[in-house]
């Protein structure tokens, strides 16, 4: 091999020595200068926190009672009877509603009709006999005191007619109002004299209710003040909806079975609701549903009891978004109805409260 040859394959072999290494990485060259392309990042959105807006509202705590209406014993009217006799007949019955001087009985009228009858002859002919005895005087006849005298007899018998004629209008009875039947005293055939029946006005019904039984009740003059969720009543006044109409009355007496100022046996007690106005739709002794009201406030800040923690002081507290951030925030509370809670202080409409997850 010549020499010229030799360094052909000399040259040949350092190439591909050469290029071995390029493609193995085993070689450094200075990389050419680039330029890196990366996309702009956005700012990361933040978190929308949730809220409730504070309004403001009305609130009212009711409850539906069943309840019976009943009649105020001591302020019903009696129809009574001074004559002496038998009730003939009677034509109203307990729950009747009647109107005032409506016909409601009739006494025994056989003796006072024949007495009417009798004294009516008695009448007509001691009218006929003064009338002749007139006669007689204008003509001469009979002197002065004999014409007065017939004059003072008719005179007489017209008196005790028209004592019979009231006597006869005694044995009618009428109401003395206009009410319902709460109790009829006297029946057909009894002695009429003394009350027969009483009657009690639309306006001395009462809404009787049933309190929850509990253990010692409060004395007497505390249990006028009892309401019928079982809770004390500062001021006596009781509010009802009925048929959509507001109602206002006040408690009027409360009972157990036992007694009036303790109820030591655990005993239902019933309370009584008087009403000044009450709607024609009551009829004595129906049982009907009545929503009380406890409690009521009208144009008030509210929000839902969800978004409300209690401290252990016995506040209350809440979160309030500002500027999508969180506050605590201190609250005062009113009544609740169990879905809002009133706020007396520490919001104001349009605040935003964090929503209960």
């Amino acid at each position: 091999m010549t020499m010229k040859n030799h360094k052909k394959y000399l040259l040949l072999i350092v190439l591909l020595i050469v290029m071995s290494l390029l493609f193995s990485g085993c070689m450094y060259f200075m990389p050419i200068e680039r330029t890196i392309y990366e996309p702009e990042l956005l700012p990361s959105e933040k978190l929308i926190l949730p809220t409730i807006n504070v309004i403001e509202g009305d609130l009212r705590i009711v409850y539906d009672k069943e309840a019976i209406i009943v009649a105020d014993i001591e302020n019903t009217e009696i129809v009574s009877c001074t004559t002496l006799g038998t009730i003939s007949e009677l034509y109203v019955k307990v729950g009747e509603v009647v109107k005032k001087n409506q016909l409601v009985g009739i006494l025994d009228m056989k003796s006072i009709n024949e007495q009417v009858f009798k004294q009516e002859i008695t009448v007509e002919k001691a009218k006929m006999n003064y009338d002749r005895q007139l006669g007689l005087y204008n003509i001469g006849k009979i002197d002065f005191y004999t014409l007065e005298f017939a004059r003072l007899s008719l005179e007489a018998y017209e008196n005790y007619l028209s004592d019979l004629y009231e006597k006869q209008v005694a044995h009618y009875l009428y109401a003395t109002s206009s009410g319902t039947i709460v109790e009829i005293f006297k029946f057909e055939g009894d002695p009429a004299k003394g009350d027969v029946l009483s009657i009690c006005p639309l306006s001395n019904f009462l809404i009787q209710y049933e309190i929850p039984a509990t253990d010692n009740l409060a004395p007497t003059d505390a249990l006028l003040m009892r309401l019928p969720s079982g809770k004390s009543n500062d001021d006596g006044k009781v509010k009802i909806i009925y048929d959509g109409n507001q109602y206002t009355g006040y408690i009027y007496r409360t009972s157990s079975q036992y007694s009036l100022a303790y109820d030591y046996f655990g005993n239902d007690v019933y309370g009584q609701i008087a009403f000044t106005i009450l709607p024609e739709q009551l009829v004595l002794g129906k049982t009907t549903t009545i929503r009380y009201v406890e409690d009521e406030a009208f144009n008030v800040m509210v929000i839902p009891i969800s978004t409300v923690y209690p401290n252990d002081d016995g506040t209350f507290y809440t979160y309030v978004v500002v500027n999508n951030e969180i506050e605590f925030r201190i609250i005062e509370i009113g009544i609740t109805d169990g879905i809002f809670y009133e706020v007396k202080s520490g919001l104001v409409a349009g605040d935003k409260v964090l929503k209960s997850r």
